[in-house]
């Protein structure tokens, strides 16, 4: 089969599996469009917003790190799984793995939560003042945005082969609840801290954070929002 109609049947199937299935499903769908599209116009407006912020760099590169990061923790926490993810599936059939490859990329990226990453990555376009920044930014965002999703898909099948005896997933549901539970009683502490912290200490973890892979598209964004286009072009 040629790599173009496996891609799409691949896609196809990803989509089944969204389409919702009875009412319950289409209210949930509904909420999840609305609730993405709100999103993407609040994330558009307060990144537009930070133009006039002269620490805008560094807001803006840290913000999409934690971002990126963030779909490797969220994905162990939930440990769910995608049959259109999962390659193993395909094992019984004569495909080539750079044939599946492509196919399970082009899935990866259909869902609310990677349109919403694509959205607020690309609204750092409104900082460019040129031709040149502007491409930059795109650049920037595409990468940024698909070091997120792979990421988030790796973590996802990694955790779908070992989240598999019932056993299991009740440990892995229990660690989620205690998780949970210390995340929500360390939000007071952490709030605290976080209203103390100033620009020169988000500059000093930028430091680091800009040489991890899901910093390099984060720093190119950054540098190239406030005009800094050879340092964007170096982290690209």
């Amino acid at each position: 089969m040629p790599t173009g109609e496996l891609t799409a049947l691949i896609v196809s199937l990803k989509l089944r599996l969204l389409r919702p299935r009875d009412r319950v499903g289409t209210i949930l769908m509904i909420l999840i469009i609305g609730g993405s599209v709100l999103t993407g116009i609040a994330a558009v407006v307060a990144i537009a917003g930070l133009r006039l912020t002269e620490s805008r760099d560094t807001i803006l590169s840290l913000g999409f790190t934690a971002l990126g990061l963030s779909w490797i923790g969220i994905t162990v926490v939930l440990s769910g799984g995608e049959g259109t993810l999962d390659p193993t599936r395909f094992a019984p059939f004569p495909i080539r793995t750079r044939q599946l490859v492509a196919g399970l990329l082009a899935a990866a990226f259909l869902g609310a939560p990677a349109l919403m990453t694509g959205v607020a990555a690309m609204a750092t376009v409104t900082h460019a003042t040129s031709l040149i920044e502007a491409f930059l930014l795109v650049m920037a965002a595409g990468t940024t945005t698909v070091t997120a999703v792979l990421s988030g898909r790796v973590a996802n099948a990694s955790m779908s082969r070992l989240v598999r005896g019932r056993r299991t997933r009740e440990v892995a549901g229990g660690i989620a609840i205690l998780i949970g539970l210390t995340v929500g009683s360390a939000a007071p502490v952490l709030g605290d801290v976080t209203s103390t912290m100033t620009i020169g200490h988000l500059d000093s973890i930028r430091r680091f954070s800009r040489f991890v892979p899901w910093g390099w598209g984060p720093e190119a964004i950054g540098r190239a929002a406030v005009g800094d286009v050879g340092g964007a072009a170096l982290f690209l």
